[in-house]
């Protein structure tokens, strides 16, 4: 007895202990299913997994670990900063806060004059440690949300849960000069892995506190929105 299956391509026969000949479809190979005129790129399972690994650790990991690394600096830096000019200037225990706007340091308080500012924002400015580690949180923000061609993984911000594929382009143009440091350090929930103790949940504005990316997230508009498959 035989059984022929549809012909894909050609068979090639084998004989079964109990004496029943199965003809098994030979499969193409991708070139033989190549549609002529159309070039079509071939990975492997092994090459695939390797490419997105490769973008989970660069477009995830290394910002998310580069952000708590500067925020804990930034969290040390800034309370000595505080500490050490309040003795010359004791209105610093104003509501005062600071962002970065085309590669420099802007002060932001209603409360605060013209020249008090402009004072502050020289103090700031002449911190290298400050403005370097500004820097690498937005630059880890950037790295972390920005959609490129050829970027596989997309950013994970669980407000929005893990079902959405959320796209941003323009994140250096939209996080500048909003982002706003102090703000930053108090309602961002960080612990032993930007080199400071586990912090309560709760900001001291009473708001809860939230991963970096999340805090990153809420100054952003996306330019799409899609379910996963």
């Amino acid at each position: 007895m035989s059984i022929d299956p549809v012909n894909m391509g050609g068979t090639f026969s084998q004989t079964a202990s109990q004496g029943v000949e199965v003809k098994v479809p030979k499969q193409k190979s991708p070139e033989e299913r190549a549609i002529p005129g159309v070039s079509v790129e071939i990975f492997s399972s092994e090459e695939r997994s390797k490419e997105i690994w490769g973008q989970t650790h660069k477009y995830y990991f290394e910002p998310r670990v580069k952000a708590d690394k500067s925020m804990g600096g930034l969290d040390r830096e800034i309370s000595s900063f505080i500490e050490e000019l309040t003795k010359k200037a004791p209105w610093l225990d104003q509501q005062w806060d600071f962002t970065l706007e085309d590669g420099a340091i802007r002060v932001i308080g209603e409360d605060l004059s013209t020249e008090q500012k402009a004072w502050l924002e020289n103090q700031l400015s002449e911190d290298r440690v400050i403005v370097d580690l500004v820097t690498r949180l937005k630059e880890a923000a950037v790295t972390y949300f920005q959609d490129e061609p050829g970027r596989l993984t997309n950013p994970c911000i669980s407000s929005t849960g893990f079902n959405e594929v959320i796209k941003y382009k323009d994140v250096e143009k939209q996080l500048n000069g909003v982002i706003r440091f102090r703000e930053l350090l108090d309602g961002v929930a960080f612990g032993n892995r930007g080199g400071m103790p586990e912090r309560s949940l709760t900001s001291e504005k009473g708001r809860p506190r939230v991963p970096a990316m999340d805090f990153f997230a809420q100054y952003l508009t996306p330019y799409s929105i899609s379910s996963r498959v």
